[in-house]
């Protein structure tokens, strides 16, 4: 099949202008995205440099592998974009863990942490964090965001479950305090905040 297409290309090219050739190319690859032989379509359009029409039919087939792969070899400046836009129509769909790859290899490691706090997966969030701070050397502002999740959790469960969580599990009841003590001075404190402090 290799063959065959790069012998019709020499061919092409001979008797044909670029204009001609991406024309003839293009429509072609449009028939065969229509009758579902996308990686055909897609040599077709890399032969004659539509990187963004490859690109949009497999936007539209949502096979974001192959979305991710063309932007790489063709277009990198556009990778970190193409990542976060990938992880965010992912997460809208509700596909949280494939949004989390996107968002990681986008650089925004931090939207999968908030991604799963929305969600109310603790464990994800937490996880998440906690890779962030590895993966930067346990850097305080990386370390801080697990200790700032462990927070958030404990006070969706209450003041009595939540501070049993951060003794329990992350031992971060006096961080937790200095936090809402923050809160408390700027008036944003409801009850179940003011029972953590105490």
């Amino acid at each position: 099949q290799a063959g065959k297409f790069e012998a019709a290309h020499r061919v092409a090219r001979s008797c044909m202008g670029e204009g001609e050739i991406a024309a003839l190319y293009t429509q072609q690859a449009q028939r065969m995205e229509a009758a579902g032989q996308l990686r055909q379509a897609e040599r077709l359009y890399l032969a004659v440099r539509a990187f963004d029409s490859a690109i949009l039919m497999f936007r539209r087939a949502k096979q974001w592998d192959s979305v991710v792969r063309i932007v790489a070899a063709h277009r990198p400046e556009q990778l970190r974009d193409t990542h976060l836009a990938v992880a965010r129509t992912l997460q809208a769909e509700g596909s949280l863990r494939a949004a989390e790859r996107h968002f990681v290899e986008g650089g925004q490691a931090e939207q999968a942490v908030a991604m799963y706090q929305t969600a109310l997966r603790w464990d994800d969030a937490m996880r998440c964090a906690r890779q962030m701070a590895m993966a930067n050397g346990g850097a305080n502002g990386t370390a801080s965001l697990a200790n700032r999740v462990a927070y958030a959790q404990a006070l969706s469960l209450g003041s009595d479950q939540g501070m049993k969580l951060l003794h329990a599990r992350l031992a971060l009841a006096a961080i937790a305090g200095r936090e809402v003590v923050g809160f408390v001075d700027y008036g944003q404190a409801d009850a179940t905040q003011v029972r953590l402090v105490r």
